[in-house]
């Protein structure tokens, strides 16, 4: 029961905090300025080759595609458009803050009208690391304006959409008879299919070994910070966006030297269509939509009956038949709704959403009556009544800062449970059947030990909690010892002087 309600807690404060953070991504995109851009960035998950005839052998042991995606918002002249590129990977290449600030540049670079810009992505190392920010600052200088990040599991789904659009153009190539095996089929793929809507590069980062390696003095609790604004005198940041005034970090204090930037080779660079747009122009219409209408001729013989038997009077007007807006906001509380698929993702960009205040029903509000009186313990007073002071009753008792994102305090084993994991680990091993980790943790709440439970309630561990103890130790098996080695030699000279003594006898 007390895990159950951290977890309710837990959850509430990841709901308060997306709510937050949704508002810092409103204010960039509302206060967009001329030539200022709004990068939304993401690593997509790697492709896998496909062939248009593959056998069983091809499927498996595939490695897949490194490729990178960022859609730009871009404010010019009175209008919004959006651009996509692509950066997809010759090589496998680790997804390290090197590499993601280079891409980053490179978009930026590839946009030379942009004056501002403010970048969203999520909470991966790759972004959120003092490598990225500080190669951000030296190579954009005063262009770049603000990083923000988003809320686990909420606010890049620009990315994700873009996503799945390409994978389903790549799916038609492949469906024409043609294979995606490697970069560059891939870039042909989506350029045949998408015509030019998107810019795709091929690149290989190319690291130079005579660079010096500098040591960069980490931002303190960079983890926790969602916020980063870019200022002369330095980094400004925020746990949570607008509240407060936030933390200076000075460029000297993390930055000491000049950072060496990774070199992208571009093997196949973006293509070079006159007749496609690249991108996408927002134009205002109400509900970004045109009022698509279609004609109805179901009633034509019905009009020219009427016409023969009676010629003085008017023909019946055709009816009308518009197109039902099919695409709804995803957004929870959102009454928007569009024609067009492309108009739903320019209205998720922009967030621009109409929520409406939810109206409880009945039941509703006589749960949230009965809830505030069982906690103010005046149960004798009629529900129809309320006090003044009970509506903020529940609010009275929430500590400030609840809703913050802290770090978890480390689980330290007792020798008694790290006893207890290892018998069970050592009978998969003995046994051959690998002890489940959830049945370990059921178990343990009712395994005895002289009489009494062994374990207490703060002692039990969950199921991820105990794969992960039992990871460990395969580990840790694997591990090679001194004396492992020398026995590996010494088999290893052996058999070099058995096949020496084969080799002479045969003569």
């Amino acid at each position: 029961v007390e895990k159950a309600i951290a977890d309710i807690y837990e959850w509430k404060s990841h709901i308060l905090r997306s709510k937050n953070q949704e508002k810092a991504r409103q204010a960039v995109v509302n206060c967009l300025g001329e030539n200022e851009a709004f990068m939304v960035a993401d690593w997509a998950m790697k492709f896998l080759p496909r062939k248009f005839r593959e056998g069983q052998t091809d499927w498996f042991g595939k490695r897949g595609i490194n490729w990178h995606i960022t859609v730009t918002m871009l404010k010019s002249e009175e209008s919004v458009k959006f651009l996509t590129h692509v950066h997809i990977f010759e090589q496998p290449t680790p997804q390290g803050g090197a590499t993601t600030g280079a891409i980053l540049v490179d978009v930026v670079q590839n946009i030379p009208s942009v004056k501002k810009v403010n970048i969203w992505s999520d909470n991966a190392g790759c972004y959120k690391s003092t490598l990225t920010i500080a190669t951000l600052h030296q190579e954009l200088g005063k262009k770049i304006k603000s990083y923000n990040f988003c809320e686990a599991q909420d606010g890049k789904g620009a990315c994700d959409r873009k996503a799945s659009h390409i994978k389903s153009a790549i799916k038609r190539y492949v469906n024409e008879g043609n294979n995606v095996t490697t970069a560059h089929q891939m870039k042909l793929a989506i350029d045949s299919q998408q015509r030019g809507q998107y810019r795709v590069k091929v690149i290989s980062p190319v690291i130079n070994a005579d660079d010096d390696k500098v040591s960069l003095k980490s931002i303190p609790l960079i983890s926790m910070l969602h916020n980063f604004k870019f200022t002369d005198n330095g980094l400004q940041v925020w746990r949570a966006y607008d509240i407060g005034q936030g933390k200076l970090i000075s460029w000297n204090s993390s930055i000491d030297k000049k950072i060496p930037v990774i070199q992208l080779f571009v093997h196949h660079d973006w293509s070079n269509t006159q007749n496609a747009t690249v991108g996408s122009v927002l134009v205002d219409r109400e509900d970004d939509d045109g009022d698509d209408e279609e004609y109805d001729d179901d009633n034509e013989d019905t009009q020219n009956d009427s016409n023969d038997k009676d010629t003085t009077t008017e023909p019946v007007p055709k009816k009308r038949r518009t197109i039902s807006k099919i695409f709804t906001c995803p957004e929870e509380g959102c009454s928007r709704s569009f024609k067009h698929s492309s108009s739903l993702d320019k209205h998720s960009m922009l967030g621009n959403c109409n929520v409406k205040e939810e109206k409880l029903s009945l039941a509703d509000r006589t749960k949230v009556l009965y809830a505030q009186k069982l906690e103010d313990g005046n149960l004798g007073v009629s529900f129809t009544k309320q006090s003044d002071n009970n509506n903020n009753a529940a609010t009275d008792k929430i500590n400030k800062g609840w809703a913050l994102k802290v770090n978890k305090p480390k689980t330290i084993f007792t020798q008694d449970q790290k006893a207890y994991y290892h018998d069970k680990f050592m009978i998969g091993k003995t046994t051959g059947r690998k002890e489940d980790p959830s049945k370990v943790s059921e178990e343990m709440r009712y395994v005895l030990k002289n009489g009494e439970n062994r374990f207490t309630r703060s002692q039990y561990l969950t199921s991820q909690q105990i794969a992960s103890y039992f990871s460990r130790l395969v580990q840790k098996e694997k591990k090679i010892d001194e004396t492992d080695l020398i026995a590996t030699t010494a088999d290893s000279k052996c058999s070099v002087l058995k096949r020496k003594v084969l080799k002479e006898c045969s003569l």
